[in-house]
C-alpha cells in the first residue's frame, strides 16, 4: 500500500482500512467474497520538518519482516506492533 498524500498540513490524521481474506490465487477481486474482512485504524502524525521525498521511514523494533506469514487461529486474536522513525534522527 502506497499513499501519496495530498494535504501537507502538518498535524494528527486518522487512517482506516479494510483487511480481507480471499482464497489463494484470486486475482479478480471484485467477483470473489471474501472468507473474512477486519477493520485497522491507527493515526498518523505529520510534522513541520521539512526533508527530502526519499527520505522514507524505517521499520524498527519487532516489526513483522517483509513477506513474513503468521497463521491466526479461527476465534483467536492476533495482536502485532508495527514500529517505523525517520531514517534522519535529526527529523523526529
Amino acid at each position: 500500500m502506497k499513499y501519496e498524500g495530498g494535504n501537507f498540513t502538518a498535524g494528527t490524521y486518522a487512517v482506516a482500512l479494510t483487511l480481507e481474506d480471499f482464497p489463494a490465487g484470486t486475482t479478480n477481486f471484485s467477483t470473489v467474497k471474501p472468507f473474512s474482512a477486519v477493520g485497522l485504524q491507527f493515526l498518523v502524525i505529520i510534522s513541520s520538518h521539512s526533508g527530502s521525498c526519499n527520505d522514507t521511514p524505517v521499520f524498527t523494533g519487532s516489526t513483522p519482516q517483509d513477506g513474513e506469514c503468521s497463521e491466526v487461529q479461527v476465534g483467536s486474536v492476533y495482536t502485532t506492533i508495527i514500529q517505523a522513525s525517520g531514517a534522519d534522527v535529526s527529523k523526529r
